[in-house]
Parts: C-alpha cells; sequence; structure tokens
C-alpha cells in the first residue's frame, strides 16, 4: 500500500487537486476540495468526492442515482478531445475548485482538472475550467458542446 504523507513526493497533493473520472455508461466521479454550487442554493456544497449525473437523467441532480442504467446512457470514454488542454509542463496543484451548475446546462470546474477517461492507464489530461456535459446530449462527451438548448434538459431539481 503506498505511503501518502507528505514525504512521498507530492502524493498528497495529487489527492487533493481536482480530478475528473469519467466512468464508460456512467456518472463523473470527482474528486479534490470541492465547492458545489447548486443553482438557488444558499451556500456551495463542500465535498471531496462526489458522483455527478451526466446522462440527464438523474432525479437527484446535479448528482447520479444510477439512471444511466434504466435509459441505457451510452458513452464508452475510450478518449476524449484534448484540443483546450493544458500542456504547459505543470504538475496540477491542490486547490480549491468551484463547481458551478448552470441551470439547465452545464457544469463548469473553475479551476485546473485532471479528466481520466477509459480504462485506469486510459488518457489523462489536465483542462482549464472546463465546461462538462450533464444532459447527455453532447456530441463532445464529456465537454459541453451546447446540446442542452437543443435537447429540452431540465436541471429541475438541482
Amino acid at each position: 500500500m503506498a505511503d501518502f504523507s507528505p514525504a512521498d513526493d507530492g502524493q498528497e497533493e495529487l489527492l487533493k487537486a481536482c480530478t475528473v473520472h469519467v466512468h464508460s455508461d456512467g456518472p463523473l466521479l470527482v474528486t479534490g476540495d470541492l465547492r458545489i454550487g447548486i443553482p438557488g442554493g444558499d451556500e456551495p456544497v463542500a465535498e471531496t468526492r462526489v458522483f455527478l449525473c451526466r446522462c440527464g437523467a438523474s432525479k437527484n441532480k446535479p448528482f447520479c442515482d444510477g439512471a444511466h442504467k434504466e435509459i441505457d446512457f451510452e458513452d464508452p470514454s475510450e478518449s476524449i478531445d484534448i484540443a483546450n488542454a493544458v500542456d504547459d509542463g505543470s504538475s496540477l496543484k491542490s486547490a480549491t475548485v468551484a463547481v458551478t451548475l448552470f441551470e439547465n446546462g452545464p457544469l463548469l470546474l473553475d479551476g485546473v482538472a485532471r479528466i481520466e477517461c477509459g480504462k485506469p492507464d486510459g488518457q489523462i489530461h489536465q483542462f482549464s475550467r472546463p465546461a462538462l456535459c450533464r444532459c447527455g446530449a453532447s456530441k463532445n462527451k464529456p465537454f459541453c458542446d451546447g446540446m442542452h438548448n437543443r435537447s429540452d434538459f431540465t436541471a429541475e431539481g438541482s
């Protein structure tokens, strides 16, 4: 088992850094020091690990409730479009990331996030302020491409 003490060459910092794991045909697992702003909510919700819906069918938006299985949501998440990846050679540092949920739209990670797709040995890239799809209709999953505007997506209850 790995030792995640501060003397472990930055592993503790990496655990605190914002990471988004895109589950094939399922939700986004977001870890790190997170502050989730819920539209209409009083204060941001502080979390360190959360499953967020990306199929658009959850009754508990923005959180996943397993509805992706019921609607047969498909996105194998084998690869991601890295056109907007941050590749400045710097390592991702621990920082609080604000997760902003746009009403009936995407979620925005305000900060730098590692996004992992596919198997554990799949692609890992850093993105600055990525907008992630939560309606399930984007043709550029996990990123938002504006399809929520044409798919009648509503985030009621979120």
